[in-house]
């Protein structure tokens, strides 16, 4: 993805041990239990929220108060 689409996963998160190490596994990101850290790390530009709908918003505007693109 890196070269072709210019794109990179520099970061993960999930509160459940498994799918957050699956997840580092997959994508080789640097591992978050909590979107608030993710969201303070200067290399993480865009956000891909993938989050039940009762928390999608939260999230959502977490990531505009931080500056990042959803």
């Amino acid at each position: 993805i890196k070269e072709s689409d210019n794109f990179e996963f520099t970061a993960v998160c999930d509160l459940y041990d498994k799918r957050l190490k699956e997840a580092q596994d997959i994508t080789g990101g640097k591992p978050y239990q909590r979107h608030q850290d993710l969201l303070a790390a200067s290399d993480v530009d865009y956000v891909l929220i993938a989050t039940p709908e009762h928390r999608h918003f939260d999230v959502a505007m977490d990531a505009i108060k931080a500056g990042k693109h959803i």
